[in-house]
């Protein structure tokens, strides 16, 4: 089951209506502050908040007291647990409180099933339905929250749907893990996945064990035993982000003696503790190491169903280093999962496929079509150069830029376009050490790089260091390898014809026929030949020599690339085309 859409209107800013298309992975909304992002979020968390209470409480009372904290309502054994959702004068819009008709807050969700969640809903409910399943909630002012199906969906049956809306909202809760994560993020959130962690990992061992079924007695020791894999889990996850000794998880039950599945709102029965040298609760830490908590956890859910997450700025309180570090936790999730986000961060966008992106402005939102839309909303400046530039080729030196440019032109129409209108550019790094910083450069400017680089041991080295840095990741780059060859660079992978007649006139050096058989790379073995041949060749000459052999492949590239050593190149070429064409598995 996935989102595809959410619909809202009259909730605190959002007045009129207001449409959201959510891509199957990964959504991100842009704009300036004010415009109406974390309302969206919100609105959206308080939908499936709604559609959970709903689903699992016994009866309106619960359901209503739950949603708006009535505090004089009671169950037979103690107060309900209050989740204050919603408050009429908080979240209605100021603007139309003080009207005579005040129409009610608005939330539509529509779902897309795949055709084997077709037939457990036929299960189910007893009905048939196809891949759409729309649902809409409405919460007037002093009267009951109304859950309904839309008659346009489903025509004159769908009154017979509503009769079974209580189930309909169980059958979405059971397959949709909705996980709302705002700005503001105190250690109750933490603890709020913490719970779910140990409410799912409670459902799947007592589904499996007639001995938790049968037997309270064990209930201690196993209850323990959940909370210790857990504990280890957590510490796997936030071990990426922080220097941490230790992470347990105490039940702060005196008598944990449960004979039920822990609620998920139980949030008090349990506590985190943290040893980063001097061991406390997560709730006596600090904002930065509580907002890492809350968004690294998210990753240990990534397992537990079909898990949606919203969340409200995760750059919040976070150092650059640790951004890029969650930007990877993001895409992880929402490769298997939904992911929605609100976000003044460039290193959050998502470059590769620019309509996931969507603007938020005036209250309606716009998919993004071009990367220097994303620029102008987040006030990103660039120079001149990079206006129009999405994509960006590092190679070590000029001579490089001009052959690749030449030679990747003249090899794929795709990447010959894209250089013509700027979409895509060639930088050099002067020297590969450069590397994770002319590419922190490009990624703050919202530009997609990939690394095309020589294997000596300055380039692996680099792009280990990227690597390391989270400044790239493994499919951002092509080291120039050859096979048999220890190191190589680009004139490797060239026929010497290109330039076997040019170093005859212009230097009077003769190619030996043995000049491939010495497996070092190009420029050792031209410095060899130049030396015994007694000329000069040093750090200068070669930069010199090699800009030449460039300029030779700019005038003849049909010949250029040798078919036996040249598979780097078309690895490149193959990659960048499909980075162009927004291609996933690029």
């Amino acid at each position: 089951m996935k989102l595809k859409e959410f619909t809202v209107r009259n909730f605190r800013s959002i007045s009129e209506g207001h449409k959201l298309p959510i891509d199957e992975n990964f959504t991100v909304l842009l704009g300036k502050n004010n415009e109406g992002k974390s309302n969206l979020l919100r609105a959206l968390a308080l939908a499936f908040e709604i559609l959970k209470v709903y689903a699992r409480s016994r009866h309106n009372v619960e359901f209503l007291h739950r949603i708006f904290n009535y505090p004089h309502y009671r169950s037979r054994k103690n107060e309900y647990v209050a989740i204050d959702a919603f408050n009429w004068e908080r979240d209605y819009p100021i603007s139309k409180q003080n009207a005579q008709r005040q129409p009610p807050v608005f939330l539509r969700l529509d779902f897309k099933l795949t055709p084997d969640e077709q037939i457990a809903f036929r299960k189910k409910i007893g009905k048939k339905i196809n891949e759409d399943l729309p649902l809409i909630i409405e919460i007037p002012k002093n009267k009951e929250i109304e859950l309904r199906i839309p008659k346009k969906a489903h025509g004159n049956s769908a009154k017979g749907y509503d009769y079974k809306i209580k189930e309909i909202a169980e059958f979405i809760c059971d397959l949709f893990n909705f996980i709302y994560i705002p700005a503001i993020r105190p250690a109750e959130y933490s603890m709020k996945v913490i719970s779910e962690l140990i409410r799912k990992e409670f459902e799947l061992q007592a589904e499996n064990s007639e001995k938790y079924k049968e037997a309270k007695e064990i209930v201690n020791s196993f209850t323990q035993k959940t909370l210790e894999k857990i504990s280890t889990k957590i510490k796997t996850q936030i071990k990426e982000f922080i220097d941490i000794q230790d992470i347990s998880i105490n039940s702060g039950k005196e008598n944990s003696d449960i004979d039920f599945l822990p609620s998920r709102y139980q949030i008090s029965d349990y506590d985190i503790r943290i040893n980063d040298g001097c061991e406390t609760s997560l709730y006596e830490k600090g904002d930065g190491l509580k907002s890492l908590m809350a968004l690294s956890l998210v990753k240990a859910l990534n397992n537990t169903g079909n898990v949606f997450l919203a969340i409200e700025e995760p750059e919040s309180h976070l150092h650059p280093s640790a951004i890029k570090k969650i930007k990877n936790i993001l895409e992880d999730i929402s490769s298997k999962n939904q992911v929605i986000i609100s976000t003044h961060s460039p290193l959050l966008a998502d470059r590769q496929n620019l309509r996931n992106n969507l603007i938020i402005t005036n209250k309606k939102a716009k998919c993004v079509t071009k990367i220097s839309e994303i620029r102008k909303e987040l006030g990103v400046e660039v120079s001149d150069n990079l206006v129009n530039a999405e994509f960006i080729l590092l190679v070590e030196g000029k001579s490089d830029k001009i052959a690749l440019k030449a030679l990747l032109s003249s090899k794929s129409d795709i990447l010959k376009k894209a250089f013509n209108s700027n979409k895509l550019i060639i930088d050099t790094l002067a020297g590969a050490s450069n590397l994770s910083y002319k590419a922190s450069i490009y990624i703050n400017n919202m530009c997609k790089i990939y690394c095309y680089l020589d294997s000596d041991n300055s380039g692996k080295e680099a792009i280990k260091k990227a690597l390391d840095g989270k400044y790239i990741s493994g499919k951002d780059y092509t080291l120039i390898s050859i096979l048999g060859y220890r190191e190589a660079e680009l004139e490797d992978i060239y026929n010497d014809t290109l330039y076997k007649d040019f170093l005859q006139t212009k230097y009077s050096i003769a190619l030996p026929k043995n000049f491939w058989k010495n497996k070092h790379k190009w420029s050792d073995r031209i410095k060899e030949i130049f030396i015994s041949s007694g000329k000069i060749f040093d750090e200068n000459e070669e930069k010199k020599l090699k800009v030449e052999i460039a300029e030779l492949v700019k005038e003849n590239t049909e010949m250029v690339v040798n078919e036996h050593r040249g598979n780097s190149f078309n690895i490149l070429k193959e990659n960048l085309e499909n980075l162009i064409l927004g291609k996933t598995d690029a």
